[in-house]
């Protein structure tokens, strides 16, 4: 199931245009591809199951309500070639956390998702 995230608020018309164009497109594909990966997580060993169903509602509860449109803008793309997109490393940063795996993720990525709220 997509996602249809909103932009809470702009600074200006320009801005909330360009994070429609360029910002959403980056989130809405990232999402779809973490919902794939979550998944995969499904039927592991070492995965709690309630913890994981839970763990990916609560994100799309967060994503849906959505962010600003400054945050879509700043986290579009990647941050090195080669990388997954910003939002998608965030995405499962922020599952990591929950599932308990969040020792294996990047303190970085952490952060920012739960200066999101994500975490």
């Amino acid at each position: 199931m997509t996602i249809q995230p909103i932009i809470t608020t702009a600074t200006s018309q320009a801005q909330r245009e360009e994070a429609e164009r360029s910002g959403l497109p980056w989130f809405v594909a990232s999402f779809e591809v973490f919902l794939i990966a979550a998944r995969a997580f499904h039927g592991q060993d070492d995965i709690d199951p309630a913890a994981l169903i839970s763990g990916i509602a609560e994100i799309r509860v967060r994503a849906a309500a959505g962010f600003t449109a400054e945050t879509f803008l700043e986290l579009q793309g990647r941050r090195s070639p080669g990388r997954l997109p910003i939002w998608e490393e965030l995405l499962l940063a922020a599952l990591a956390t929950r599932i308990g795996l969040g020792d294996d993720v990047d303190t970085g990525e952490i952060e920012t998702a739960r200066r999101l709220g994500l975490v």
